[in-house]
């Protein structure tokens, strides 16, 4: 490829590749012959690059032909599909480089027969040569891998949303609250001097012969009242919820554990609770098995 020969072209922009439309015309209209030749050189052509690959693996290296060599003319281009999930197709080309200096290069189209994918094993072959197509994300393997379900019960599922309601409420209640008391307050500013609030900066009501303090000229904004109230009504949440199910999901796994009911004296095997979605038992009414025995050896 043009990486692994910086110097080199690709194949692609042979200017001989796509000749004027007379010459396609006129070249490949009823001659089958011409094409099968085109063919028979793809595949030489093909067979040659392997075999100079062969001979240098193999330590002999022999004479390459001019094409192959870095900065001496083209090299080979491999065009593909887009990255996708589909692992029973592919689409792509392997353009190879002229088998003469005044000649077009050569295509092979490539389908899913031509393609490995990540993950295969390949046996009963001693090599191969291959060009990496998709890596890391844009794999087919791992297209098509899903992202692991996160496991909740029951119960898990219904404290959740139970949280996010009373989140809900709780959201309406703060606006409402906050905005009663920005309107209150903008409303009976000159009466609020008890908690600091005096526009006209007059002294002390009821004292006069006291100094006057440093009154505050305006009421406080929506935003500060949103965040008081906010901190006031954080017991709306019941965090302390959540640690009591943890703790009696706790308690019943160890029941579990050391329920003699459970215990197989043959074995000396114990039940063990190894998922914490205990609680989901109590809500089994039914349990299927095989008729034949292979899992259950008839014994329940």
């Amino acid at each position: 490829s043009v990486l692994g020969v910086p110097e080199g072209l690709p194949a692609t922009s042979n200017s001989l590749n796509n000749p004027p439309e007379e010459h396609r015309r006129s070249a490949f209209q009823n001659d089958k012959s011409k094409r099968d030749s085109l063919y028979g050189a793809s595949k030489r052509t093909l067979n040659a690059a392997i075999g100079n690959f062969e001979r240098i693996l193999k330590g002999r290296p022999k004479s390459v032909p001019r094409q192959m060599v870095a900065g001496s003319g083209y090299v080979m281009m491999l065009n593909s599909e887009q990255p996708n999930a589909s692992v029973n197709t592919f689409s792509g080309k392997l353009t190879l480089p002229p088998q003469q200096n005044d000649g077009a290069s050569p295509t092979i189209p490539l389908d899913a027969d031509n393609l490995l994918l990540r993950g295969a094993v390949l046996r009963n072959t001693e090599w191969a040569i291959g060009v990496v197509v998709f890596t890391g994300r844009d794999t087919k393997l791992v297209q098509n891998s899903l992202k692991t379900p996160s496991k909740f019960s029951q119960l898990d599922l219904l404290i959740n949303r139970t949280i996010k309601f009373i989140l809900l409420i709780m959201f309406i209640v703060v606006l409402l609250l906050s905005g009663l008391a920005t309107l209150t307050q903008n409303s009976m500013a000159d009466d609020l001097w008890y908690v600091g609030i005096n526009p006209t900066n007059m002294t002390w009501p009821y004292l006069p012969d006291l100094p006057m303090p440093q009154w505050n000229a305006e009421p406080p904004l929506f935003g500060s009242h949103f965040f008081t109230f906010f901190t006031l009504l954080n017991n709306f949440i019941p965090l302390s919820m959540y640690v009591t199910v943890e703790v009696a999901t706790f308690f019943m796994m160890v029941i579990i554990n050391s329920d003699l009911s459970m215990y197989h004296e043959e074995t000396d095997t114990a039940a063990m609770a190894r998922s914490t979605i205990v609680t989901d038992l109590g809500q089994v009414q039914y349990v299927f098995s095989d008729k034949t025995g292979t899992l259950t050896q008839n014994v329940m």
